[in-house]
């Protein structure tokens, strides 16, 4: 499942959401003019506990600015 994850220029994720799939080519956080959006791959992510998932993200991960991947806080 892809995830969008709206995140700081030190890398703090602001917030994570999974398009519908109307959404194709969209995203759905708008940034300010100093965050960024990055993509993610997270296969293990489905179910009804996403949201639960999506939370977990974004309290207990980071994005790596370098390379744009998440990484434990």
């Amino acid at each position: 499942m892809k995830v969008h994850i709206a995140h700081d220029v030190n890398g703090n994720i602001i917030a994570a959401m999974t398009p519908e799939p109307e959404f194709k080519d969209k995203v759905g956080i708008k940034p300010s003019s100093d965050e960024r959006i990055v993509i993610i791959d997270r296969p293990d992510l489905t179910g009804q506990d996403l949201v639960q998932h999506l939370r977990e993200i974004r309290d207990q991960y980071r994005i790596d600015t370098q390379s744009g991947t998440l990484v434990q806080k």
